[in-house]
């Protein structure tokens, strides 16, 4: 997007786009077909996932969810065990309470959408 007070972070699936950091926390997160993040938790932060373009496969606790246009938002309480793959390319929005980089835990890497996780 390259617009000059958005933070944006590149990341192994895609981007994250910050439009807020605060109290809350507003993101996009521009997620590549065949990308998939890490398998991680957060013990404070609950967030909630709105698919805007694409479709998306989010597990939640080991359950699959489906992300897409017009389908209901996800939410992931603290704690719970989550990971996201891009089945096509696409945008989600996350809205979050704040985002604080030591309030996670990763049980795996994330992958590129050539399967490669980062060196």
């Amino acid at each position: 997007m390259n617009i000059e007070w958005f933070n944006e972070i590149k990341k192994k699936w895609g981007e994250e786009i910050w439009l807020v950091n605060e109290e809350y926390c507003g993101k996009l997160l521009l997620i590549k077909q065949g990308a998939e993040s890490s398998c991680h938790y957060h013990p404070k932060k609950k967030e909630t996932f709105y698919c805007l373009e694409g479709f998306v496969k989010l597990t939640i606790q080991g359950k699959e969810y489906n992300l897409a246009p017009m389908l209901r938002p996800k939410t992931i309480l603290p704690n719970e065990l989550h990971k996201f793959k891009g089945i096509s390319d696409a945008v989600i929005i996350e809205i979050s309470t704040h985002h604080d980089d030591e309030d996670v835990i990763r049980l795996s890497e994330s992958r590129g959408a050539d399967g490669n996780t980062p060196d």
